[in-house]
């Protein structure tokens, strides 16, 4: 089950890449901590602010926050987890489960496994392509996919590879503190891989070249910050206004809102 995020603060083009350009092989011993003495918080007391929420296959919460950690509520309790039991970073951003019940956390500084009762812990130095972790996702054929603020890597248990994505060409001024940052990853019901970009407007992926929609093909912004699938194959895209960071206050306007992606048309929905 996919985790619930808070919108983070919230033509077509189609080229053929490589999947395999390599990072770092991940041969260095990496960061263990076996977790030990948790806190344990009363149910009526706040979790932190910015909440987003998680549930794995067995039915537990896990609330995930910006400044507090990370808090498993097994319908009783919540106990918290933090930088003191083993966690690279207090910034929580989501969360997956593999197939063989480990929990993996992107945080502000990297990727964390958590087997039950270790954090292992994954940065640049192992040869993630951004210790600046924005999703996560597990697709349905076992890839692992890492959404960062300095773009988009796979891991395979292994070893970190770059996946590179295509720039198509945009009218907007792009912000290069958030050119490379991934909004969003989701897989569709074709096993697509879509990804929502901060300037780029979305990108989908079939396995062996991408398709883009920006702008140009009839989206409010090139913003994108979330990309969902309906029941009848429809995928929403939730935008924003892009101009909002141009640096003269004066020109700080444009359009954002919701999009609708019918496989042929793009429909807006504004206020």
């Amino acid at each position: 089950m996919k985790s619930i995020q808070s919108i983070l603060n919230n033509s077509i083009v189609v080229f053929i890449i490589l999947l395999t350009t390599s990072c770092n092989s991940q041969e260095k011993k990496v960061e263990t901590t076996e977790v030990a003495n948790q806190i344990v918080q009363k149910n009526d007391a706040q979790i932190g602010e910015y909440v987003g929420v998680y549930e794995e296959s067995n039915g537990t919460l896990w609330f995930l926050t910006l400044a507090k950690g990370v808090a498993k509520y097994d319908g009783n309790k919540l106990v918290y987890f933090t930088m003191d039991d083993g966690l690279p970073s207090n910034r929580i951003v989501d969360i997956v489960e593999d197939k063989k019940g480990n929990l993996w956390f992107g945080t502000g500084v990297g990727i964390a496994k958590y087997d039950g009762k270790t954090f292992t812990n994954f940065s640049e130095k192992d040869g993630l392509c951004s210790d600046m972790i924005s999703n996560l996702l597990i697709d349905s054929k076992g890839v692992f996919w890492i959404g960062t603020w300095g773009g988009v890597c796979t891991f395979d248990g292994t070893q970190f590879k770059n996946f590179p994505i295509p720039y198509p060409k945009v009218a907007t001024q792009i912000n290069p503190d958030t050119k490379d940052w991934i909004t969003s990853i989701m897989e569709d019901s074709n096993g697509n891989i879509w990804f929502g970009r901060d300037g780029y407007g979305a990108s989908k992926f079939d396995g062996r070249s991408f398709v883009h929609y920006t702008t140009k093909e009839g989206l409010n912004s090139s913003n994108v910050q979330s990309i969902v699938e309906d029941k009848e194959g429809n995928f929403w895209m939730g935008t924003r206004v892009a101009e909002r960071d141009n640096p003269d206050p004066d020109k700080r306007f444009g359009k954002g809102g919701l999009n609708k992606l019918d496989g042929k048309r793009l429909f807006i929905f504004q206020k």
